[in-house]
């Protein structure tokens, strides 16, 4: 099966490491390990964003007339993504193998400096 994935950047909230893996083996797209089985859908149909159950995702799945599946997904992207991050290009013909392999590291906040000490 071909997918064609359009990638959608957004800035993860929080400080937490965002890690983002997709593969894709047949009819199946993996994300994080969690499986997506596409093999029911038909030429010319569409499966609601609704009716997918992750976070991920943020569009309609759409079979085209060629069989090709067609989705977008939320690609996090760090504070100051280069240009090929923040415009990344649409993954066509996909077929087998990992697509997206992105690790971004936890934010680490700057500490404040210590209150100077009152004691007498």
């Amino acid at each position: 099966m071909i997918f064609n994935i359009t990638q959608s950047p957004c800035r993860p909230s929080g400080t937490a490491a965002v890690d983002l893996t997709v593969s894709i083996q047949g009819a199946l797209l993996i994300i994080n390990g969690e499986s997506f089985d596409f093999a029911f859908m038909e030429k010319g149909s569409t499966l609601p964003r609704a009716a997918v159950d992750s976070p991920h995702f943020c569009s309609d799945v759409v079979c085209d007339d060629s069989g090709a599946i067609n989705l977008t997904l939320l690609v996090p992207v760090g504070p100051a993504p280069s240009e090929t991050e923040a415009f990344p290009t649409m993954l066509s013909k996909q077929t087998e193998g990992t697509v997206i392999d992105i690790h971004l590291p936890a934010i680490e906040l700057p500490t404040s400096p210590a209150a100077p000490s009152t004691s007498k």
